[in-house]
C-alpha cells in the first residue's frame, strides 16, 4: 500500500490532471490518495487570528477545505473510490481499486496530536501512513526543493510543516518527496519498484 499525498497547490496547476490519470490507470491495488490543504487554508488562517480560534476550531475547519479538494480530484476521474476509514481503504485495495482518502474522520471534540498548529497535510499524511502500516509515503510538492536536504532542512525551508519529524520518525516505511513535474518517476517507481531518493533525518536514517 502506497499512501500518496497531492499538494494542495496542484489544485491550481494544469499537472493535477496527470498525476490523477496516472494514479487511477496504475495505481489500482496499491494506492490511496490524500489530498492536500487546499483554496481557503490562507482564509482560515487569517480567521484564527481575527477571531483568536482555538487550534481545534481551525483544525477542523482545515479537514473540511481537504475533503473539498478530494471532491475535486474524485471528480477528475470515476475510477477513484471515496473512503473513509482504514476498513474502506483495504476494501478498495483488495478489489484493485484506487483510494481517495476523505480525511472527515479527522473532525475532533477534543485537542490531540493532529490538531496542533505546526501540523499540515504532510504530517496528516505521514500520521495515515503510519495507521495503515504504508509500504511507502510518497509527496508530491509543486514547490522546488533540495533534493538530498533532510528532514530538518526541509522543515526549515517550509517545504513540510514543523510537525513532520515527530510522525517521520514513527514510520517503518520509505518517504519520498517528488516534484510536480517528476511524473515519469513516479510512472517507473509504480511499475517497476524502482525507489527514488528517500528523506532522512540526521539522526534516524529512514529505510529505503
Amino acid at each position: 500500500m502506497w499512501v500518496v499525498k497531492l499538494d494542495g497547490a496542484l489544485a491550481h496547476d494544469k499537472t493535477l490532471r496527470d498525476w490523477v490519470d496516472e494514479l487511477s490507470t496504475f495505481g489500482g491495488g496499491r494506492v490511496i490518495i490524500v489530498p492536500g490543504k487546499w483554496y481557503g487554508s490562507g482564509f482560515i488562517g487569517c480567521m484564527k487570528e481575527r477571531w483568536k480560534l482555538a487550534d481545534l476550531d481551525a483544525h477542523n475547519m482545515l479537514v473540511l477545505t481537504r475533503a473539498q479538494y478530494g471532491m475535486l480530484i474524485r471528480s477528475l476521474s470515476p475510477l477513484l473510490t471515496p473512503v473513509l476509514s482504514a476498513n474502506d481503504v483495504r476494501q478498495v485495495l483488495q478489489r484493485s481499486g484506487v483510494a481517495l482518502w476523505m480525511p472527515l474522520g479527522l473532525l475532533r471534540e477534543a485537542p490531540d496530536e493532529l490538531t496542533l498548529p505546526d501540523v499540515s497535510s504532510d504530517s496528516i499524511a505521514a500520521w495515515l501512513a503510519r495507521h495503515l502500516n504504508a509500504e511507502r509515503l510518497i509527496l508530491v510538492k509543486t514547490r522546488p526543493f533540495f533534493r538530498h536536504a533532510d528532514i530538518a532542512q526541509h522543515v526549515r525551508d517550509g517545504v513540510l510543516d514543523g510537525g513532520f519529524m515527530k510522525f517521520a520518525q514513527s514510520l517503518a516505511c520509505p518517504v519520498n518527496l517528488l516534484h510536480k513535474s517528476e511524473l515519469s518517476q513516479f510512472h517507473s517507481m509504480l511499475l517497476n519498484g524502482g525507489c527514488a531518493d528517500t528523506l532522512s533525518d540526521a539522526a534516524t536514517p529512514l529505510r529505503s
